[in-house]
């Protein structure tokens, strides 16, 4: 008995020693500037600055470490619109590491006058109200208008240059090059003065390049069709057209698992069932409906990736099965099918066929159709 009485004496008594010393070290680490936030580390932030998001979550410097409030910190940066998740940590004697996990932005939609910045899950990040709301504008709509004008500007020019050069050979027809230098040093100057205006529409284009990458600070596309009645950051997007609403978010998801939702710089769903996609101001992809929209982007991005240089201004009709790429001021159409097409049976050892091959004089009708849909 007495020794139980003795075992639980002792067991008590190194249960207070241990306690005193437990609150010893507390009270000398609440009290010792050793144990002063003097860093706090952030992790994981890409577009928030780390003061935004230090200033968010109420950490001070100075301040003892065991005086901050990890919990509470990690619930006031998490109200952050652009975050989605985040860890708040202490590191001893006198860091505290932030981890965040941002939200990625999909695009720009009207609301009000303004811009509404969201995910693709229809989360508003952010409200543009300034005049970066002209900028992106003007940056991400397609500049058809220019094209056209220096399309119009090139055959003009060209023309005045074959005008010119036909009425000097029809008031002398007998002096040539030879004979009248002074016409062709005026032929040569006019085509030189059509050069520079081209060079001059090309400079104009490239500028438009290099303003859109500086006004489009999210490198997203803009949304046209689409008005959102009620964009609050933090909050999920509403719109009054909630059937458009919900198809422009599953194609923002499917552009950004194939990647070109950060290469998009315009999406048109004024009608669903005429979408026109732009990619880097240069491609036009003419969607039509949406439907099968999974398949038709990664189709879609293999394509781009695969048969399309990295400079060229092409419009993509995609309404169909294949798509039928041409340039932008040429009619001629040249298809990449769906599937790789499989190879015709070989006809040369058929006698029949050889013979009606060769009674067909006339060119067969399909020869310019196949010519044109071969794409590259």
């Amino acid at each position: 008995m007495d020794t139980n009485k003795k075992l639980r004496l002792k067991t008590r008594a190194i249960v207070v020693f241990f306690s005193v010393v437990i609150i010893g070290v507390v009270a000398v680490m609440l009290v010792s500037p050793f144990f002063n936030v003097n860093e706090v580390i952030c992790e994981g932030n890409n577009r928030l600055t780390a003061d935004a998001i230090i200033q968010s979550s109420g950490i001070v410097y100075g301040k003892n470490i065991l005086m901050q409030g990890t919990g509470k910190a990690r619930r006031s940066i998490a109200n952050m619109p652009m975050i989605e998740s985040v860890s708040v940590k202490r590191v001893l004697p006198d860091k505290i590491k932030i981890t965040v996990n941002e939200r990625t932005p999909a695009a720009y939609i009207s609301t009000g006058g303004a811009l509404a910045v969201t995910d693709t899950g229809g989360r508003i990040l952010e409200i543009i109200a300034d005049d970066r709301v002209e900028k992106i504008t003007s940056a991400n709509t397609p500049q058809k208008k220019n094209t056209e004008e220096n399309s119009e500007n090139s055959d003009n020019n060209n023309s005045d240059n074959s005008g010119s050069n036909n009425n000097s050979g029809a008031e002398n027809p007998d002096s040539n090059n030879s004979e009248n230098p002074e016409n062709n040093k005026e032929n040569s100057g006019g085509q030189a003065e059509a050069d520079n205006n081209n060079a001059d529409n090309n400079a104009e284009n490239t500028d438009n390049t290099v303003s859109t990458e500086e006004n489009n600070s999210y490198g997203i596309p803009l949304v046209a069709g689409l008005e959102l009645s009620k964009a609050e950051p933090g909050r999920q997007a509403e719109s009054q057209t909630k059937e458009k609403l919900n198809t422009a978010l599953n194609l923002f998801s499917n552009l950004d698992k194939t990647g070109l939702l950060s290469r998009a710089t315009y999406i048109d769903i004024t009608d669903l069932s005429d979408v026109t996609l732009i990619i880097e101001n240069r491609l036009e992809i003419q969607l039509g409906n949406l439907n099968n929209i999974e398949y038709r982007c990664a189709f879609l991005s293999k394509v781009i990736n695969e048969k399309i240089s990295a400079t060229e201004h092409v419009v993509m009709d995609y309404r169909t099965d294949d798509i039928y790429v041409r340039q932008p001021d040429d009619g001629k159409a040249r298809m990449v099918p769906k599937a790789t097409s499989t190879a015709k049976p070989d006809s040369s050892d058929d006698p029949q066929s050889s013979e009606s091959e060769s009674q067909t004089d006339k060119p067969s009708s399909n020869t310019n159709t196949n010519s044109e849909q071969e794409y590259l």
